[in-house]
């Protein structure tokens, strides 16, 4: 189900209301004052026509127990990564985190946290120049059957991995998000 908002102002607000919710360790404090930095002084920041770079979203999908991490290998970038990209107009971070983490892996059977748990910016090569794209991660958990996933048309391969045991090449961005994931989901369950 997404969330769609038709008032600019009000999903401004909703955009700066996440990411104040989010509790980063010292050394990631930096890039989420980046990230606020950059939601606040733009009047568009999730909208892929922006010049100065896209607030984009992720689902990191784990299973319950945290023995096991989604990841797809990104077709254009030929990396591993966690699901995610691009809100759709109106549609909130959270709501765009669930709609991509459901499109890319195929899979029916999510719960998402509804705060983030990591905030990365990386440069993205994106409409045909190299963007930031400060990318807000929400912990998801696969309740199902593992191998219920479908690949997309995004991704060359879908798998699960041990957090232990990710792939060669994968970013280090993405293993601290993952990392960060994990944490969340052992603390709701504690």
């Amino acid at each position: 189900m997404t969330t769609l908002h038709t008032d600019p102002e009000r999903m401004h607000a909703e955009i700066l209301a996440f990411l104040h919710r989010y509790q980063p360790d010292s050394a990631e404090a930096a890039t989420k004052e980046a990230t606020i930095r950059f939601a606040a002084t733009t009047p568009h920041p999730t909208d892929r026509g922006t010049e100065s770079g896209h607030l984009t979203c992720s689902g990191i999908i784990v299973t319950p127990d945290g023995g096991r991490v989604l990841l797809t290998l990104h077709r254009q970038l030929g990396i591993w990564l966690q699901t995610g990209g691009h809100c759709e107009p109106g549609e909130t971070l959270l709501a765009a985190a669930l709609r991509e983490a459901l499109e890319e892996s195929g899979l029916a059977e999510l719960s998402m946290r509804t705060t983030p748990v990591d905030i990365d910016i990386h440069h993205v090569p994106c409409a045909g120049r190299t963007l930031p794209h400060f990318d807000v991660r929400f912990a998801a958990v696969h309740h199902g059957p593992p191998d219920a996933v479908r690949i997309s048309p995004e991704s060359s391969r879908l798998e699960w991995f041990p957090p232990t045991g990710l792939p060669e090449g994968t970013l280090p961005g993405t293993r601290r998000g993952i990392l960060a994931a994990l944490r969340s989901i052992a603390r709701s369950d504690a």
